[in-house]
């Protein structure tokens, strides 16, 4: 049963919460499996966050476009993590971003309605999401700060430090943008620290 979704999904919460006997039975009773195709949106702006994914496999891009198209990535939901639009699913109000796979993606999904039912039910559901939050917010204000305080070969080394894996789950467009940089620019970051790394 070690690969089976819902009981990875059981797992993931009982790292940080305690579970009640029943818990493991509401889990399997709101969430339910989805898979995706390969570049399949599952998020449009302008429409509502109804959904709260669990990314069992597979690879979610979040990102929002300017207004002559341009892609500006926010954040990747990876294997064993949640995401939505926080903002449009906490509101239940339209949304300026999107959402789509980067490659066919497994997940569990709860929707809004169920979620706040669960967190009524489950102390450590509830106890979860809160904390997921929090996580969120302090990730948002580290990646905010290193946009604006870091150069791009700054972010790059922390990239590599602290999150090296992302380089083999993403393609470079995507991974520049994240980075705020362009494709170009990761190329040359990429070469620096082979070279430095040879040296």
């Amino acid at each position: 049963m070690e690969n089976d979704p819902q009981q990875l999904l059981i797992k993931c919460i009982q790292q940080s919460c305690e579970l009640d006997k029943d818990d493991p039975a509401l889990f399997l009773k709101y969430f339910h499996p989805q898979t995706f195709k390969r570049k399949e949106s599952i998020l449009n702006s302008g429409s509502v966050a109804h959904h709260l994914y669990f990314v069992i496999s597979g690879v979610l891009h979040h990102f929002f476009c300017d207004q002559s198209g341009q892609q500006y990535t926010c954040n990747f939901g990876l294997p064993h993590t949640f995401i939505t639009d926080l903002e449009s699913f906490a509101n239940q109000r339209p949304s300026t971003h999107n959402i789509e796979s980067l490659q066919q993606t497994q997940c569990l999904c709860i929707s809004c309605v169920n979620c706040v039912t669960l967190m009524s039910k489950s102390k450590a559901f509830q106890t979860y999401i809160y904390q997921m939050l929090e996580q969120i917010a302090l990730d948002n204000l580290r990646r905010t700060t290193d946009l604006i305080a870091l150069s791009p070969e700054m972010r790059y080394q922390r990239l590599i430090t602290t999150q090296n894996y992302l380089q083999q789950l993403i393609p470079q467009k995507y991974l520049a943008s994240y980075l705020g940089i362009s494709p170009e620019s990761l190329s040359r970051l990429k070469r620096r620290q082979t070279l430095k790394a040879k040296s």
